[in-house]
């Protein structure tokens, strides 16, 4: 698959059920995770690594949905 390296931000308008607590980013895509514990994701999903269970990019948030058993995946560290 082709990539391409975006060198100036892009705005975007999303509209997330909760205010944001975090944004990481790392190389070619950005994970939010919300004040409610969601976890949002965008950006290059070659090889899956948006979590999304898909393979193509995604240039909006899409919610990262967990296994119902897994209650509390991510802990902040400070």
């Amino acid at each position: 698959s082709e990539s391409a390296i975006i060198e100036n931000p892009i705005e975007f308008s999303f509209q997330f059920p909760s205010k944001i607590k975090k944004i990481e980013c790392g190389a070619g895509f950005t994970v939010f995770l919300l004040e409610s514990g969601e976890l949002y994701s965008c950006g290059s999903n070659s090889n899956g690594r948006l979590g999304i269970n898909l393979t193509n990019n995604q240039s909006s948030p899409i919610k990262i949905n967990f296994p119902k058993e897994k209650e509390k995946i991510v802990e902040e560290i400070d």
